[in-house]
């Protein structure tokens, strides 16, 4: 297995291969930037690309853009407080209050580096964890999935805070706003209300354009005012940059335990990123 890793490795150090890698990143930045299209619209737009490719070109190409594009998201969500993926739900809470301190900068950098070492460690971690990562996902029932979703719900109450009751109110409501569409086992239609729209769900990225983007820009018109409160020419880009560098490392301990719950749930098939990133907030809260 180590040998074939060491290949594997070493003809991903080739010019053409990082050419790719690299065309793969900006693609899945655009991707990932662009709200409501996100990492799997971009494999499944930029799929028909790999057909003249070699495999490792190809594995290099759409992995860049997969994993920048979950790095994109996180720019709108700080920006406009517009996740770009639901991968990036999370990051509205603190990253878009930081843009409005005139701060985005730092937020940006800290998102840029957490997820450049995250992805790191999740491949390192991923690599080792080959021989039995079949073992661990196959053993994945019903139950756990219940258990992961108990999980999930009950996180809310860290992040609620002393607002409990409004909490549970939202965690309702999310309940029932995530039954709307097919039912993922029996493919049995529920609360579509006969409205062909309906029928795949609703998107989380929409509703927080809805509810948030859309109304926020309006206010910033009627006000005209701008999303940060001070002038720009008062921010300092390089200092801010450098800050967010430096609070990665700075909560090593955070980082290190967030990424290893995003590793450990993102190995689950149906989970997603955007449970281990409200996990991960919420454990950080």
């Amino acid at each position: 297995m180590f040998q074939v890793n060491f290949d594997t490795i070493i003809g991903l150090l080739s010019i053409n291969i990082l050419l790719k890698l690299f065309l793969g990143v900006i693609i899945g930045l655009i991707f990932g930037i662009t709200p409501g299209l996100g990492g799997v619209v971009a494999l499944a737009v930029l799929l028909s690309l790999t057909y003249k490719m070699t495999e490792i070109s190809a594995f290099a190409f759409l992995i860049g853009a997969a994993s920048a594009a979950a790095f994109g998201g996180s720019i709108s969500a700080i920006l406009i407080n517009v996740p770009g993926t639901s991968q990036n739900v999370a990051t509205c809470f603190d990253g878009y209050p930081m843009t409005r301190k005139g701060e985005g900068a730092r937020a940006i950098a800290i998102s840029a580096t957490a997820s450049a070492l995250g992805g790191v460690i999740g491949g390192i971690v991923l690599l080792f964890m080959i021989p039995i990562a079949k073992r661990l996902v196959m053993a994945f029932a019903s139950p756990e999935y219940f258990m992961l979703c108990v999980l999930g719900i009950t996180a809310v109450a860290s992040v609620s805070g002393k607002s409990l009751v409004r909490g549970l109110i939202a965690r309702s409501l999310g309940v029932l706003i995530s039954f709307v569409g097919y039912d993922p086992v029996t493919g049995i239609l529920r609360y579509t209300f006969g409205n062909l729209y309906l029928y795949d769900g609703i998107s989380v990225v929409t509703i927080l354009i809805g509810l948030f983007a859309i109304s926020e820009m309006i206010g910033l018109i009627v006000e005209g005012k701008t999303i940060a409160k001070i002038s720009f020419s008062k921010v300092n880009l390089r200092k801010q940059i450098w800050e967010g560098i430096r609070d990665v490392f700075k909560h090593y301990i955070l980082f290190l335990q967030s990424s290893i719950s995003g590793v450990l749930i993102g190995m689950m098939p149906g989970i997603g990123g955007a449970t281990s990133n409200v996990i991960a907030y919420s454990q950080a809260v």
